[in-house]
């Protein structure tokens, strides 16, 4: 497995992510992703798939690196923005934007240095360049 460098920021304020709340967080917030893409003539549960050339600009970045390089979740208020591989996803229908929405919120509240109410929230991961993995291994 590739490390990952993970950032979460909460209302502007960086918090630390060590062991398993890294890695659940790395997990939880790649599903979200990788179950929005869905396979060829299979509707996704509304998001950009109806919207024209979406799922193709989607699906064209993830064949290029069979996996996720980068994802960024942002939530601002009741907006949410995905953009996965450098492409945005876009969610068509409000039920799953707040069902995204409230698990991503959900699952940061209780960490330490989270303040409440929760305004802003942005989850960036990247899988490291070969040069910059070894010096990962070594943190």
């Amino acid at each position: 497995m590739v490390p990952e460098k993970v950032n979460l920021l909460v209302n502007d304020t960086s918090i630390k992510l060590d062991g398993f709340v890294r890695e659940f967080v790395i997990k939880v917030t790649t599903g979200i992703a990788t179950t929005l893409i869905k396979p060829k003539n299979e509707l996704a549960l509304g998001s950009v798939w109806e919207i024209p050339g979406g799922m193709e600009k989607l699906r064209s970045a993830m064949k290029r690196s069979k996996e996720i390089q980068s994802l960024k979740l942002s939530i601002k208020g009741e907006e949410i923005q995905i953009n996965l591989n450098g492409s945005e996803v876009s969610l068509v229908k409000p039920f799953v934007g707040g069902l995204l929405r409230n698990t991503v919120i959900g699952m940061v509240s209780p960490l330490k240095g989270v303040v409440q109410p929760i305004d802003r929230l942005e989850i960036s991961i990247e899988k490291l360049k070969e040069s910059e993995e070894l010096d990962a291994l070594w943190k």
